[in-house]
């Protein structure tokens, strides 16, 4: 896993060079929640703990312990941690966790940048608290029906447990339903929302408090579906960020966070658009098909240039599209000797 990580950041970052080298980034912390701590500095995912809508939760992606880091989020100190015991740090990739509607916390080791792991699972706890913890989780392996795949959103409806993968595509992502009911002794099969299509490099989502709709995040943009039709409701522009990779919500239902991977982490609090509040409050014209988009399926909007996120994401991307291709190369190359 390490490997296959250093690999595409390898060439990513060449890509990086080539483009005329790093941008500037903002550095307007207003509003936001400034973690210095260096341990959560490939934070990829976030959620809101259950118990204490003061305190966060975090993990950051492969190469690191299997850690959930509780952050507190009035002075940005982590104070807490727990340890996912049994799960092996060599060979997993959380890149996404949810808070469930029994205040589960779950922990989703989906990311594959080079497409080739047959081990991905989800890994449920109860939510922690402050202090150090070591916890043995219960282990879910999932199977996607068409192979591997890459993946950094879980999402969890906090009102009926109803869960979903969503995976992070070149040119679009697709939505996956979680089994209701889940096995630890066999694989559980990811299924696809009917044709239901989603917009490319998606890194993080979350589902409002009332299980209506769904926000899901890009590197610039976040977009928002309506539940259970998943008809999109509009989309914005989210703060300017190094590498925005998480994202979660306010028990207000108005109020998102959207994280980046960096030292320090910046959190920033973006509030709800008033145009989507109001289109979530009005009545949809029709009743679709539940998993069904009742338009043609939502493609990626553009972000304006000020509102792109930055160039590293981008660059991110077609370098682990590279690093797939070459290590597809070499794999059949070793095949073929």
């Amino acid at each position: 896993m390490k490997a296959r990580r250093r690999l595409g950041l390898l060439l990513a970052a060449m890509l990086v060079s080539g483009a005329g080298g790093p941008r500037a980034w903002g550095q307007d912390d207003r509003n936001a929640i400034v973690v210095a701590d260096p341990r959560t500095s490939e934070s990829s995912a976030l959620a809101v703990s259950p118990t204490d809508d003061g305190l966060l939760y975090t993990v950051n992606d492969s190469g690191h312990e299997p850690v959930v880091y509780v952050i507190d989020r009035t002075d940005a100190t982590i104070v807490g941690t727990t340890l996912l015991a049994g799960v092996d740090s060599d060979d997993v990739d959380p890149e996404a966790i949810a808070v469930d509607d029994e205040a589960t916390l779950w922990v989703a080791d989906i990311g594959d940048n080079l497409r080739t792991r047959d081990d991905i699972a989800l890994y449920a706890l109860p939510g922690p608290g402050t202090g150090a913890a070591s916890v043995t989780p219960r282990g879910y392996p999932l199977r996607y029906a068409d192979g591997p795949t890459d993946a950094e959103t879980l999402l969890a409806d906090p009102s009926s447990g109803r869960m979903w993968v969503v995976t992070k595509g070149l040119l679009s992502g697709s939505v996956l339903r979680v089994p209701a009911r889940l096995r630890t002794d066999a694989d559980n099969l990811l299924t696809p929302l009917a044709d239901l299509r989603v917009p490319a490099q998606v890194t993080d989502g979350t589902v409002l408090p009332d299980g209506n709709a769904v926000v899901l995040r890009t590197y610039g943009r976040a977009y928002v579906y309506r539940l259970p039709s998943w008809a999109l409701v509009g989309d914005f522009a989210l703060p300017r960020q190094q590498q925005g990779e998480s994202l979660t919500v306010l028990p207000d239902g108005r109020t998102l966070l959207a994280g980046s991977e960096g030292t320090p982490t910046r959190i920033a609090a973006v509030p709800l658009p008033e145009r989507v509040v109001a289109g979530l409050a009005a009545t949809p014209t029709e009743a679709p098909t539940p998993g069904v988009p009742p338009d043609p399926p939502a493609q990626p909007t553009a972000a304006p240039a000020t509102d792109d996120g930055g160039p590293f994401g981008w660059w991110l991307a077609i370098g682990v599209a590279v690093a797939a291709v070459g290590a597809a190369g070499a794999s059949f190359l070793r095949r073929r000797s």
